[in-house]
């Protein structure tokens, strides 16, 4: 049972082969998450500070966590390596059911605040046993306790339906070279500076 606060830190990031192309950038986007992270763990040690890291194409691959910032290992390119389709209602969904079981078992459920990130170049084209309908349901309940918050990343041009679907507010500038995009999907992701209120971020919560 946690008798101090538990604060959770979850990235899930698309890795389906449309994903290839912006490898570099999500390597720069976990360095600033983590780092962000690193200083927000260590400007209060009250709260014990967890991250997580998940990649997802046809099926989840959890790559670790959630961890302490001393627990963190190196990430590789292969850890993050590309290919298959976008099943991304049914690996947010078992991300979720992995976060609440770690709650349960920690006795941290009424107490634990989560910070959950989503990734993606793109809309689902590959889950077989969630609905988006569900989905959403899922969310809109956890964010309801106010423990949950949810943050989606759109890391590309072509996420026009989801962002309709999820009621997002904010999208990229149109551009085709590919240098200008990669920096602009670094600025556009990365966390601000662990002082900032994640709310003021770069970031678009999933639920409005």
């Amino acid at each position: 049972m946690y008798t101090t606060l538990l604060y959770i830190r979850q990235l899930l990031i698309d890795a389906s082969i449309s994903m290839d192309f912006h490898q570099d950038a999500m390597h720069d986007i976990i360095a600033e998450h983590l780092g962000d992270f690193r200083r927000l763990a260590a400007k209060d040690p009250h709260v014990e500070h967890r991250i997580g890291l998940s990649i997802f194409s046809t099926a989840l691959k959890p790559i670790f966590g959630p961890l302490s910032p001393d627990s963190i290992p190196d990430i590789s390119t292969e850890d993050l390596r590309t290919g298959g389709d976008t099943a991304l209602f049914d690996a947010c969904w078992q991300q979720l059911d992995a976060l609440e079981t770690l709650l349960r078992d920690a006795g941290a459920t009424e107490t634990a605040q989560v910070d959950f990130y989503l990734i993606t170049d793109g809309v689902d084209t590959a889950s077989t046993t969630v609905r988006f309908a569900d989905l959403r349901q899922r969310m809109e309940a956890l964010q309801s306790t106010s423990r949950w918050k949810f943050h989606f990343h759109e890391a590309d041009l072509d996420t026009i339906e989801l962002n309709a679907l999820l009621g997002l507010r904010r999208r990229l500038s149109e551009t085709t070279d590919p240098q200008q995009l990669r920096e602009q999907l670094v600025e556009f992701l990365t966390p601000g500076d662990a002082s900032d209120n994640l709310e003021n971020t770069a970031s678009a919560k999933i639920l409005g």
